[in-house]
C-alpha cells in the first residue's frame, strides 16, 4: 500500500522512482514524461471533489490500459502523472500522442459529461543523465506546453534548456492569468445561486434559429418551468430556505434532463430548458419527467394551495412541423402556456403551447 496510490490504484511516486532506478541499473534507457490534467482545480471547484476523483480514476485506468507492460506509469501527485518509456524518443512521442487522444475522450460521471485535456512534457533519459535532472527537464517542458495553449506535448531539448528555464516563471504567470480569465467567464455564464447556466448564457442562444433547412438544429423544443407559489414559500419559510429549495429544484432538473439539453435559470423561480433535436412528444415526455422528479423530491411547501410539497408548472413549445423559428420565440410560447395554466388553476402539470 505504501507504493500504490489509494485513489487510482497506480504506483505512487515512491514506487515509480524505485522501478525506474532498478531499470537503469539494468542499463535500460528511455524517456521521462510528465502529464498534467488541464484546469483540474476549476473542475473541482465547479463540480466537487467526488467528480474530480472520478475523473482521475478514469484517466488513470485509460493510461494503464494504453501503455505496454514495459512502460512504468504512476500518479506523481495531485492531477499529475509520470511515465518512464523505455526505448527511443520516437516511441515515447508516439505513445504520448495516443495518450492525449484517450485522455480527450469524454468522462461520464454523476450524470455529467466531463471533457478533459492534458499538457505533457517529455525528456530523453539516457544512462548518462540523472533521474532527478530528467524529471526536472520533463516538468519544464510540461509548463511550456501549458503556456502555449495546453492540450499538447512539448519535447525538452538541451539546445533550448536555457530559454525554457528563463520562461518558466513567465509561463506560470501566463497560465495563471488564463485560468483567472476562464474562471471569470465561467462565473458570468453560471448562475451564482443554483449553478445552472445563467440568464446571460441564455441570452446567447435565444437568437438561434431552428426548424428550417440549414439552421443550427433541424428542430428544437423549449420547456419553461415555473415553481408554484414560490413567493408564498419565501414568505412562510424565509428567503434562506427559499434559496435552498431553489438550489434543490435546479439540481433535480439538471439531473433528469437529457444528455445535451441546456438548463438555464432565467430569473427568480423560472427555469428554461432548451432541448435540441427534440420533437414535441419527446419534449413533453422530458418535461413530465422533470415535473414528476420535483414533486417526488417531496420538498415541504406548507404554504402552497396546490400541494403539500413543492411543484412546478411547465409549458412546452416545439419548432417541429412549424417552420423556422428562434429559440426566443419558442421560449415565449412555452412561458405563455405555463402562465395561462397558472391563471386557470392548472398548476403542477405539463402544457403544450
Amino acid at each position: 500500500m505504501r507504493r500504490h496510490d489509494e485513489l487510482t490504484g497506480l504506483p505512487n511516486r515512491v514506487a515509480f522512482l524505485e522501478r525506474v532506478r532498478a531499470l537503469r541499473r539494468r542499463n535500460v534507457a528511455g524517456s521521462l514524461a510528465v502529464i498534467d490534467l488541464d484546469h483540474f482545480k476549476m473542475l473541482n471547484d465547479r463540480h466537487g471533489h467526488s467528480v474530480g476523483d472520478a475523473v482521475l480514476r478514469t484517466i488513470a485506468a485509460r493510461l494503464q490500459a494504453t501503455v505496454t507492460a514495459d512502460v512504468v506509469v504512476a500518479r506523481y501527485g495531485g492531477e499529475e502523472f509520470v511515465l518512464f518509456i523505455p526505448g527511443s524518443a520516437d516511441r515515447a512521442r508516439a505513445l504520448l500522442d495516443r495518450l492525449q487522444t484517450v485522455i480527450r475522450q469524454p468522462v461520464e460521471c454523476e450524470a455529467l459529461i466531463i471533457s478533459a485535456t492534458a499538457s505533457a512534457g517529455v525528456s530523453a533519459l539516457p544512462l548518462s543523465t540523472g533521474l532527478d535532472q530528467g524529471l526536472s527537464a520533463a516538468d519544464l517542458a510540461m509548463y511550456v506546453a501549458k503556456s502555449e495553449g495546453r492540450d499538447r506535448v512539448i519535447e525538452f531539448s538541451e539546445d533550448t534548456a536555457g530559454v525554457i528555464t528563463a520562461r518558466r516563471e513567465l509561463a506560470k504567470t501566463v497560465v495563471s492569468l488564463r485560468e483567472q480569465n476562464i474562471k471569470l467567464e465561467q462565473q458570468v455564464q453560471l448562475d451564482a445561486l443554483t449553478g445552472l447556466r445563467s440568464r446571460r448564457a441564455l441570452d446567447d442562444v435565444l437568437g438561434t434559429m431552428c426548424g428550417g433547412a440549414g439552421d443550427a438544429a433541424a428542430h428544437c423544443s423549449v420547456a419553461f418551468l415555473d415553481i408554484d407559489h414560490f413567493g408564498h414559500y419565501n414568505h412562510h419559510h424565509g428567503d434562506d430556505k427559499g434559496d435552498d429549495a431553489l438550489r434543490q429544484v435546479a439540481r433535480i432538473i439538471q439531473s433528469v434532463a437529457r444528455r445535451g439539453d441546456m438548463v438555464f435559470r432565467k430569473g427568480g423561480e423560472e427555469i428554461v430548458v432548451v432541448l435540441p433535436g427534440a420533437t414535441q412528444p419527446e419534449a413533453l415526455h422530458a418535461a413530465e419527467r422533470m415535473r414528476m422528479a420535483v414533486e417526488q423530491a417531496a420538498i415541504c411547501h406548507n404554504a402552497s394551495p396546490t400541494a403539500s410539497v413543492m411543484t412546478v408548472t411547465v409549458g412546452v413549445a416545439s419548432s417541429h412541423g412549424s417552420g423556422p423559428v428562434t429559440v426566443q420565440r419558442l421560449m415565449e410560447r412555452a412561458a405563455g402556456a405555463a402562465m395561462q395554466a397558472k391563471v386557470q388553476a392548472r398548476r403542477n402539470q405539463v402544457h403544450a403551447a
